[in-house]
C-alpha cells in the first residue's frame, strides 16, 4: 500500500521496530531485514524473518543481516520454513533433504550449507538449549521460572523439561531451595511427579486437586466432598472454555444443577479414579471426605502449594489447547 509506494520511491528507507510489527506489518517491498536483538523463540524469529519474505515486483531476493547471532541456530531454518517445530522429536532427526515444504514453495541450500548445518546441529544438543531457555526466561522475569513460564515462553515441549520431573531439572541447574532439596527421593517429589504425568481425559482432575489449595496460599490434607463440588462449579463458571468438558449428554443443563449434583459428579469422576490403591489420594465414603495420603502430610505448606498451583495451571492450559484445538 502506501508504505510500499514510499519505500519504492525512496521516501521511506528504514523501519525500526521493537516488540511490534511481528505479525501485522505487511510491506511487501521490504528487501532487507536487519536482526538487531537476539531471540530464542523460533516463532518470533520466523515472524521477524517473514516480514521480508513477501513477493513484490522488481524484488529478486531478500538480504538478511544478522548482527546478534541468530545464525548460531541457522540449522533450524529448514524445519522452520516448512512450518515444523525443529525441537520436536519427529523433526530433530529429519535430514534437510527430507523436509517437505508447502506447494509452490521451493527452498534451496548450498551443499556447503548442508554440511555446515550438520556440524552446527552436533554442537547444539537439546539439553544445552533447555538450559539456555531457562536462563533466558529467568533474566526476563527477574525470578526463577516455573513450569508454566517454560510452557508459555519456550518452543521446547514441556515434556522435555519434566522427563525426570521438574524438581530434577531444577536440581541439574542447582536451582532448588533448601526445602525443595529435602523433597528429593521423598513422597513430596513423588506426589508432584505423579501430578505432572497423571493422565487426563477430562479436566475434572484439575478442579478436584485444586480443592486442596486454600485462598491464603497453602495446601490442606483433606476437603469435604461438597467443597470439591463447589470448586468444580466455580471452575466451570470462571471461563467458558472450561464448559466444553460438559458437553456429554449426561451433563445437559448443568447450569441448573443443585450443589449435590456437582459433588456427585466429582465423586464418580475424578475422585473415583484418583482414589485407587497405592496412590496419593483417598476418599472416605462414610464421612464424604477427599484427602491426601499421610505420607505427604509433613510436606504440606505454601511452597508445595505453589508447585501444585503451577502444575495445575500448566496442565489446564495445555489440556484445553490440545483437546479443543479445532475450535
Amino acid at each position: 500500500g502506501e508504505a510500499d509506494a514510499k519505500q519504492e520511491s525512496g521516501e521511506l528507507q528504514i523501519i525500526l521496530c521493537v516488540d511490534i510489527f511481528y505479525e501485522v506489518i505487511d510491506i511487501q517491498a521490504l528487501d532487507t531485514v536487519l536482526f538487531l536483538r537476539p531471540t530464542e523463540s523460533y516463532v518470533v524469529f520466523l515472524q521477524q524473518l517473514g516480514r521480508g519474505l513477501r513477493k513484490y515486483h522488481g524484488k529478486k531476493y531478500l538480504t538478511v543481516l544478522d548482527f546478534i547471532g541468530n545464525y548460531k541456530r541457522a540449522h533450524y531454518l529448514p524445519a522452520l520454513l516448512s512450518g515444523d517445530n525443529p525441537v520436536y522429536p519427529q523433526t530433530r532427526g529429519k535430514r534437510v533433504q527430507d523436509i517437505e515444504y508447502p506447494e509452490n514453495c521451493i527452498v534451496q541450500f548450498d551443499f556447503r550449507l548442508l554440511d555446515l548445518f550438520d556440524e552446527m546441529a552436533k554442537r547444539d544438543p537439546l539439553k544445552v538449549r533447555m538450559k539456555n531457555e531457562y536462563y533466558r526466561l529467568k533474566e526476563i522475569l527477574k525470578r526463577r521460572p516455573n513450569r508454566f513460564d517454560l510452557f508459555e515462553g519456550s518452543d521446547i515441549p514441556m515434556r522435555e523439561y519434566i522427563k525426570q520431573g521438574w524438581l530434577r531439572f531444577l536440581y541439574s541447574l542447582k536451582e532448588l531451595t533448601e526445602e525443595e532439596l529435602n523433597w528429593l527421593d521423598t513422597p513430596a517429589e513423588g506426589f508432584l511427579r505423579d501430578l505432572e504425568k497423571t493422565s487426563m481425559t477430562k479436566s475434572y482432575k484439575i478442579s478436584a486437586i485444586a480443592s486442596f489449595l486454600t485462598e491464603d496460599g497453602t495446601i490442606v490434607q483433606s476437603v469435604p466432598l461438597h467443597a470439591v463440588g463447589e470448586r468444580f462449579r466455580a471452575f466451570l463458571l470462571e471461563n467458558p472454555v472450561h464448559q466444553k468438558d460438559m458437553q456429554d449428554q449426561s451433563n445437559r443443563n448443568w447450569q441448573k444443577w443443585q450443589p449435590e449434583k456437582f459433588a456427585d459428579l466429582m465423586r464418580r469422576n475424578p475422585i473415583n479414579f484418583l482414589s485407587r490403591p497405592n496412590t496419593y489420594y483417598h476418599y472416605d465414603e462414610i464421612n464424604k471426605i477427599f484427602y491426601l495420603d499421610d505420607s505427604v502430610k509433613k510436606y504440606l505448606g505454601p511452597l508445595l502449594a505453589s508447585h501444585v498451583k503451577d502444575i495445575l495451571k500448566w496442565r489446564k492450559v495445555n489440556y484445553f489447547k490440545r483437546r479443543y484445538r479445532e475450535d
